[in-house]
């Protein structure tokens, strides 16, 4: 699992929390 910029547990598909 990756992590987005903020840190938060994030899906391959969708990573932007704009």
């Amino acid at each position: 699992m990756q992590l987005s910029p903020r840190g938060h547990p994030i899906k391959l598909e969708r990573y932007r929390e704009d």
